[in-house]
């Protein structure tokens, strides 16, 4: 750490980021060349040759012969945004978002999102959330974590956002290594960096540097699609960003280290808060967290570990004080801010962007479809999703036994229901596999992940049955894998008969070769009957009530 002596202070953030490490989790063999000036701090990183200079807005300054030993580090964070473009409830939307967001950027802030940033909306999905890339690299955001639900669609829509420009240079994705190990350590991916550092500087004759470290949760790779990310694992997010913190500390002479992680309060290690025996933190000093969507404002050791709820319905704000005579964080506070409370206009920039684009989608987006009769839970609406599978599976000449799905990723009102309400309800848009799985296999998925099903065959299940049963299931269920917490090697776990099985799973298509997906099929169905009772789905028959699945049927 620096000692400091300064006749004022003007805290002025100049950004600068670092590129992957070419081994992991071993310290990086790349080197940082530093130009200190009074306003442009450049940091160049061997890896990809990669070079970027930054500058963020000031705070306030001392005057005179006397200077603050107590400076305020402000930061402020938020996550999983899932696509929340719109005004919705609670969720302020986009355009308030940002003007918030650009308010904190002129207090000083470090702005941090936690990630699943894009999907879940049908505004976003219609530009693969680059919509949102662009507001916020406008607005600030300092850094973009990447969260599980950002590999929805694919790499190549993390490729397509990373396009935006200049949204590559807050990407961070610390520990997302390549799969399978090809040397005796893993390697850093190419998808997001290790860290971004900040530098307060402004005609100092030593700056105070911050450094934060971007975490995905290593148990999130089961949380994906496994055929979005067969060629990565998360390596554990604890040790990760001891590592990470260690070499920003060591070697890249940060003064303070927080951590914004796509992973829940909870998930995060004690010991990551912990001092040295000279009181200084040994690796990071907040946090923030995401992925449960819940609102946290913790503490451990006095560093603020926070969450933010999601859809951009609060921001999580923290402020550490540095002391540059003893160069420690003394003390922080902590508050989460409820933003519809704040009467937010809206950044007239990012709303003519919304605006424009909103325009082109809302001709579909806006088509009713039909009525529900009653609330639909997102279970119901699953028990709906399985049956259509599994009629449709008929209609085409296939012999299923079961059709399962997941729960839908939100409910239904009653009332007339849009493209807008059905995309919201199934936004992953699975591809539906039919495959032959043992009854062991099915009878445990369905009982312990309580999974909506549409059963036709009147044979019983038994949880040690190893008779064949043909079923149609998502490509997220049939190929869950789980990932050895040691060797980090993948085997699925929700049917690992798959794995010696002899049948070869195909993809459900229509006479015309194209796939198949519960959202068609249920608003296909919508339209066909103009209304849908929801207690027509409920769990009172044979086809879909799980304490009947050990019967058999006449």
């Amino acid at each position: 750490m620096k000692k400091i002596n300064l006749l004022a202070i003007l805290s002025v953030f100049l950004m600068t980021s670092c590129n992957t490490i070419a081994t992991f989790p071993s310290n990086s063999d790349s080197s940082s060349n530093t130009t200190s000036g009074t306003q442009i701090t450049t940091t160049t990183s061997t890896s990809n040759s990669t070079s970027t200079t930054l500058t963020t807005s000031t705070s306030s300054s001392t005057s005179g012969g006397e200077y603050e030993k107590v400076v305020p580090l402000k930061f402020a964070g938020f996550n999983d945004f899932h696509g929340a473009i719109e005004e919705t409830g609670n969720s302020v939307g986009l355009s308030k978002l940002v003007t918030y967001i650009k308010q904190k950027k002129s207090e000083g802030a470090i702005i941090c999102n936690s990630g699943d940033m894009w999907q879940e909306t049908f505004l976003s999905s219609e530009c693969k959330g680059t919509i949102i890339s662009k507001a916020f690299k406008e607005a600030g955001v300092d850094v973009n974590t990447l969260g599980n639900h950002d590999f929805d669609w694919s790499v190549d829509a993390i490729r397509l956002n990373e396009s935006v420009e200049g949204f590559n240079e807050e990407m961070l994705g610390a520990n997302i290594v390549n799969y399978p190990k090809t040397t005796s350590t893993w390697t850093k991916s190419d998808l997001g960096k290790e860290y971004k550092t900040f530098v307060y500087n402004q005609g100092l004759p030593n700056e105070i540097k911050v450094g934060v470290v971007g975490v995905i949760g290593k148990d999130q790779i089961t949380s994906i699609t496994s055929k979005m990310v067969e060629n990565y694992v998360f390596y554990d997010h604890n040790e990760t960003i001891k590592n990470v913190s260690t070499k920003l500390r060591s070697e890249e002479g940060c003064d303070v280290v927080i951590a914004s992680c796509h992973t829940p309060c909870g998930q995060l290690d004690s010991s990551l808060f912990d001092y040295d025996a000279n009181g200084q933190r040994k690796y990071i000093d907040g946090a923030f967290c995401a992925h449960d969507h819940s609102l946290e404002s913790l503490s451990i050791n006095d560093a603020p570990i926070m969450e933010a709820s999601c859809r951009g319905q609060y921001m999580s704000e923290f402020t550490l004080y540095y002391n540059v005579e003893t160069n420690k964080v003394e003390s922080s506070t902590q508050n989460n801010v409820f933003l519809a409370d704040l009467n937010l206009k809206e950044d007239e920039q990012t709303k003519t962007l919304v605006d424009s684009f909103a325009s082109t989608c809302n001709e579909l987006g806006n088509t009713v479809y039909g009525q529900v009769s009653g609330y639909m839970d997102r279970t119901t609406i699953g028990r709906w999703q399985a049956q259509c599978a599994a009629e449709k599976a008929t209609e085409l000449g296939i012999n299923i036994d079961f059709a399962v799905v997941n729960s839908a990723r939100s409910s239904l009102n009653a009332g007339s229901i849009n493209h807008y309400d059905m995309y919201e309800t199934h936004p992953f848009i699975n591809e539906l596999y039919v495959v032959q799985v043992t009854g062991g296999d099915l009878y445990n998925e369905i009982y312990s992940y309580s999974n909506p099903f549409y059963r036709l065959t009147t044979k019983a299940l038994s949880q040690n049955s190893t008779e064949k049963f043909n079923i149609l299931i998502y490509n997220y269920l049939l190929f869950h894998v789980k990932v050895n917490d040691t060797t980090y090697e993948k085997t699925y776990d929700y049917f690992p008969s798959l794995t010696n099985s002899e049948y070869e799973p195909y993809i459900l298509k229509d006479a015309s070769n194209n796939k198949i997906n519960v959202l068609d099929l249920t608003i296909k169905d919508l339209q066909n009957r103009g209304t849908i009772d929801p207690t027509s789905y409920s769990e009172n028959s044979w086809h879909n009530t799980r304490s009947m699945l050990t019967e058999q049927q006449s």
